[in-house]
């Protein structure tokens, strides 16, 4: 795989995880529960992290990093997180999950890449982060289920 091609899909990478780290923001002001606004504000902050390795790798490949926007998508995702807002939290729980699902996707797509050990190696954590990101979703959204 050329230099080239990495550079697309780790750009892609980087700007879904700029959609969704505003996506959680949004998300962690509307919570009122303390610990799960402590969580979606974590999360955040590992898809911000994401960018900014995905960004340097991309940059260092000759590429331009994504700039910290929404794109279409990113809009996209806004509206189902608004949307999700009127069901309440579960609705909220409810779109974060379909966004990672939606990320996690794509990371495992480019896990299956031929890539150098070093980005294999960041692709893999950020995988593990995803991984995280939505089992914790779904627990709470189960547990929130249950208190219905």
């Amino acid at each position: 795989m050329g230099n080239e091609e990495i550079v697309q899909r780790l750009s892609n990478l980087a700007q879904m995880d700029i959609d969704i780290s505003h996506a959680y923001g949004q998300a962690a002001e509307e919570m009122e529960d303390e610990t799960l606004r402590y969580n979606l504000n974590l999360f955040r902050r590992e898809h911000e992290r994401h960018v900014a390795k995905l960004s340097f790798h991309i940059r260092d490949l000759g590429g331009e990093a994504p700039r910290h926007a929404r794109d279409l998508r990113g809009l996209l995702m806004e509206g189902v997180t608004v949307l999700g807002r009127i069901a309440g939290v579960h609705g909220v729980l409810e779109a974060l999950r379909s966004n990672e699902k939606w990320i996690h996707r794509h990371y495992e797509e480019v896990r299956g890449l031929e890539l150098p050990r070093e980005l294999r190696e960041l692709i893999e954590e950020h995988f593990r982060d995803e991984t995280e990101h939505l089992n914790f979703l779904e627990q709470t959204i189960r547990h929130e289920e249950r208190q219905r």
